[in-house]
């Protein structure tokens, strides 16, 4: 299920993507390049990169995807979502949903 938000923020970059109808957009941290982050942006139709983009830091490709203008929805990538949304109790993360408010998976 898809959130309300359309942003990717330092909050919530970590445990999901932006998506629309062709596309999907998201940040990591790059793997090869500690402390640098990827921005990319996929057709989730065809699996093929529309753009890929290495930045000195996460805000900046935060900025690069966030600038890209469709009519995006957040999903989360785990069953996890956020406690937020209603999410709580579901999935690995519903034992720190319930003691700290907060979704994060259980170790």
């Amino acid at each position: 299920m898809a959130e309300s938000t359309s942003l990717l923020t330092p909050e919530n970059y970590q445990r999901g993507f932006l998506i629309d109808d062709e596309c999907m957009a998201g940040v990591s941290e790059d793997a090869d390049q500690p402390g640098n982050f990827a921005a990319f942006v996929l057709s989730h139709v065809t699996g093929e990169s529309i753009g890929y983009e290495i930045f000195p830091n996460l805000d900046l490709a935060l900025c690069s995807i966030n600038s890209v203008q469709r009519g995006w929805k957040f999903e989360a990538s785990s069953a996890c979502g956020g406690c937020e949304d209603g999410s709580c109790g579901k999935g690995a993360c519903s034992q720190s949903c319930q003691t700290t408010g907060k979704c994060e998976l259980d170790s």
